[in-house]
């Protein structure tokens, strides 16, 4: 039988994934506008959406404040 790749997505991750990427999609705010608010390039946040373990804290602070999500959620969803 042929393996698949669907537990490769980190699941410690997915509530930040949903938290952030939801948001923007909610908002209908695209990657450049989240950029431009955030000091951050889209390069950079395209690597963050890829790879949400790599964020760090001045980095989700300051999407946290710009889509203003309160820290405390974005605390609730990150698993140590």
């Amino acid at each position: 039988m042929p393996r698949t790749k669907l537990d490769q997505r980190n699941q410690r991750f997915e509530k930040l994934i949903v938290l952030i990427w939801g948001t923007t999609e909610a908002r209908d705010i695209s990657m450049d506008t989240l950029s431009c608010g955030t000091g951050m390039t889209a390069s950079t946040l395209y690597r963050r959406k890829k790879s949400p373990e790599n964020f760090t804290i001045k980095e989700l602070s300051r999407i946290g404040r710009y889509l203003n999500i309160p820290i405390e959620e974005l605390r609730q969803c990150i698993i140590y």
